[in-house]
């Protein structure tokens, strides 16, 4: 007997040359009881190769009902056991749960009486080092929950080193023994019922302590199950709302860019509407320097027709008072003459008595002449009199005009000067309003840029959450998977722990199990 693995098939072959079938892989290959007979001393030997108590075909209570059966039908045929002998692996750094049960079932197999006909014998000492098999030999044989109490009721320790030698050795100690019958035999023998013998119900307790572990397990599994699908729900609530707050920077994004292409094009016209100003100050500047420069032609008198006029006037004028100065001159030099010369003649009358009388009709008609050529020097400078009258009249009348017209023009190119000083006022008061607004577009730009930049960050942030929760989520549900696989397995054991518990309080049937052959041999 013992656990899948530890070398009970091979022992039987090693001894009794034979060709049971060995198990090389993962999987047991001794599923049902296998027998090899052998002669050993002039003694006929039969070694029985029972599964291993932790078969993954048959549960614990398969293999004792196999025994059970065996043994039955082995007794009906008067053939009794002279010994049993438990095969432990040395390699095992520790004992498992299954060798334990194991160990408590063979214990219950014998019962109380001496065990004498018991082995504990170890395997697989050509695979580890003798000082660490010595150890490991050392720690079984001490202590009490493993092979010191049964070696002190009576067992033997035996090493077999995987050969034949060491197998026939181990076999010689039974070969002076009567044969027995286990507790278990009697047991089986009388209710038929493996539940019912003390192997039995150390399966039975066995299996209840499983199922309570079970059942906790279970418990334990659902409330982590409970709490990760909590988790994955509250994951994929995190992914949704992460979804919704993109969906939502989405569109926030769509109304922004909106917003922004609103801005540049007010932005676009504001600078437009600026360098339009520009363009009207400069030509309303320069048209307030061509009014400034006409306002002091006008102020200075040039480029007026009336002050043309008038300057022609005064010419004329000075042309006209300079020839009267001469007529006066030249009309009152032969009236001194004339008076002279008369006052002359009158002094020299008496003396010049003697002078002719065609003399004097001479110097008669020579006067007439002079007094007609002043007559007409006089007609003339009255005429001129007169010419300079109407001049002066011309001039004052020009002067009058050109004052009216230089104060007609000058109002109306100072009320043009004002409204143009007004409109480059208003076209200043239109360029800083411009710019004041174009400022305070740009600054939106930026901030727009600035919460651009910040969406960005928080998007991008968004996603590295999303595929944060995604991983989280994604381990989480392969948590849950291997949670509900250990579930199923947990499950599983209960079922088979409560139809074990089923089968050992039933009779026994060999129609349970597919080959029975060796046991009916």
């Amino acid at each position: 007997m013992g656990v899948t693995g530890t070398g009970k098939t091979s022992f039987i072959n090693k001894a009794a040359k034979s060709s049971l079938k060995v198990g090389t892989t993962l999987q047991p290959e001794t599923h049902d009881v296998q027998q090899a007979s052998f002669c050993l001393d002039g003694r006929s030997v039969i070694l029985i190769d029972s599964p291993g108590f932790d078969d993954t075909t048959y549960t614990d209570i398969d293999i004792l009902e196999i025994i059970g059966l065996h043994l039955q039908e082995g007794s009906k045929k008067k053939k009794f056991l002279t010994g049993l002998i438990y095969m432990q692996r040395i390699t095992d750094n520790r004992v498992p749960g299954s060798a334990r049960r194991c160990l408590r079932i063979l214990r219950k197999l014998f019962g109380d009486d001496n065990l004498g006909p018991l082995a504990l014998v170890t395997s697989q000492w050509d695979v580890v080092p003798e000082g660490e098999g010595e150890k490991r030999e050392m720690e079984l044989r001490t202590r009490e929950e493993f092979w010191a109490e049964m070696i002190g009721s009576g067992a033997t320790v035996h090493r077999h080193t995987n050969s034949e030698e060491s197998a026939i050795e181990i076999l010689k100690k039974f070969l002076p023994r009567p044969q027995i019958v286990l507790q278990f035999q009697k047991e089986f023998e009388v209710h038929g019922i493996v539940g019912e013998t003390a192997a039995g119900e150390e399966v039975i307790n066995s299996l209840f302590n499983e199922l309570e572990k079970y059942e906790k397990k279970i418990r334990t599994l659902t409330m982590e199950k409970n709490k990760m699908e909590d988790e994955i729900k509250a994951l994929r609530e995190d992914i949704r709302e992460l979804k919704r707050g993109s969906e939502e920077r989405e569109r926030e994004r769509e109304r922004e860019r909106e917003r922004e292409k609103k801005i540049r094009d007010d932005l676009s016209s504001k600078l437009q509407l600026v360098e339009n100003s520009i363009t009207e100050k400069k030509e309303m500047e320069a048209e307030l320097r061509s009014l400034g420069e006409e306002m002091g032609k006008l102020n200075l008198g040039r480029e007026n027709p009336v002050n043309e006029a008038l300057r022609s006037k005064e010419g004329l004028l000075e042309v006209a008072e300079s020839e009267a100065r001469d007529l006066k001159k030249r009309i009152g030099m032969p009236r001194q003459d004339k008076e002279g010369e008369r006052a002359t003649k009158k002094g020299s009358k008496s003396n010049e008595q003697a002078v002719g009388e065609g003399k004097i009709e001479g110097d008669k008609a020579d006067g007439d002449i002079q007094d007609r050529a002043v007559n007409e020097e006089a007609t003339k400078e009255e005429e001129k009199e007169n010419e300079i009258t109407l001049l002066k009249a011309d001039i004052e009348k020009l002067k009058q005009d050109m004052e009216e017209e230089r104060k007609e023009k000058s109002e109306a190119i100072q009320k043009e000067l004002d409204l143009k000083e007004q409109a480059v006022e208003r076209a200043n008061l239109a360029e800083k309003i411009a710019k004041r607004e174009a400022k305070l577009l740009k600054a939106q730009l930026e901030m727009l840029e600035l919460a651009k930049a910040k969406d960005v960050d928080a998007e991008n942030q968004s996603r590295v959450d999303e595929r944060r929760f995604d991983r989280e989520k994604s381990a989480k549900e392969r948590e849950l998977q291997k949670v509900e696989k250990d579930m199923g397995v947990e499950e599983r054991k209960v079922q088979s722990a409560n139809n074990g518990i089923s089968v050992l309080k039933g009779p026994a049937s060999k129609r349970r199990f597919k080959n029975l052959s060796c046991a009916q041999q």
